[in-house]
């Protein structure tokens, strides 16, 4: 998968997760990911609490990804923090890990 696809996946779901609107849906089912993963994104989030990591903290932190070999996100959710940190240093190897069975299999669904 190419990285702007996975990044147009990303986008929609920080979307869709901040306002889940009829028009959001429409751009993540546009974006490949299938309905019923949509609906059950939906109803997890009244039981599940997600905290998107802002894309300026990764920013922030850019001069001390550059430079590392190995990167780990203990709680890596969708995994979207540890793609954009990829932009910064492509040569790192990176490794998320996720607690939560559904998160990680929506991880799973966008890459």
């Amino acid at each position: 998968m190419q990285r702007n696809e996975i990044n147009n996946k990303l986008e929609s779901f920080l979307l869709y997760l901040k306002s889940p609107s009829t028009r959001q849906y429409n751009n993540l089912v546009k974006s490949g990911i299938k309905e019923d993963m949509i609906d059950r994104i939906r109803g997890n989030m009244k039981t599940t609490d997600f905290y998107p990591t802002p894309r300026k903290c990764i920013e922030e932190a850019s001069e001390y990804i550059k430079d590392a070999s190995n990167i780990i996100d203990g709680a890596c959710g969708l995994g979207y923090p540890l793609f954009y940190m990829s932009e910064i240093n492509p040569k790192a190897k990176y490794e998320g890990i996720e607690y939560n069975d559904f998160t990680s299999e929506v991880a799973q669904e966008i890459f």
